[in-house]
């Protein structure tokens, strides 16, 4: 079993970013006691909106940081989404490289690799598996 992962800096700025939004969001709410209310929109509600959107980078830090960005295993390369996808290694056709991305195209249609967010030497690895089998390149 083959893991490609995401890349650190990827992971530790979902990280960053959750625990910024949720910082923001709850200074947001202890200034807006102090303040008087807006016209348009509370600084609660902007708080809370910000918040939530730090609950949301956060839960993203922890599903990428438990799934990883693809898994090959048993001939099958799995990429790790909020739906996955599944392509059995048999049924690609060919490789192309294409602006720095891996695209994996098989009958149904293509499984594209963003390179811009994994791991180099997780790709390397990746590519040197893809070797393996053998498959053509475009």
């Amino acid at each position: 079993m083959t893991t490609i992962n995401y890349s650190k800096e990827r992971i530790k700025g979902n990280l960053t970013m959750g625990i910024g939004f949720i910082f923001i969001g709850v200074l947001l709410i202890l200034l807006s006691e102090g303040m008087d209310e807006w016209k348009i929109m509370s600084l609660d509600a902007i708080g809370i909106g910000h918040i939530f959107v730090g609950i949301f980078m956060f839960a993203v830090y922890l599903f990428e940081n438990k799934k990883q960005y693809l898994t090959v295993k048993n001939g099958e390369i799995i990429k790790n989404t909020m739906f996955p996808q599944k392509t059995k290694l048999t049924n690609i056709k060919s490789v192309r490289h294409f602006a720095g991305d891996i695209k994996l195209m098989t009958e149904n249609g293509e499984l594209i690799i963003d390179a811009q967010i994994v791991n180099p030497t997780s790709l390397v690895a990746f590519q040197n598996e893809l070797k393996i089998y053998n498959l053509p390149s475009n």
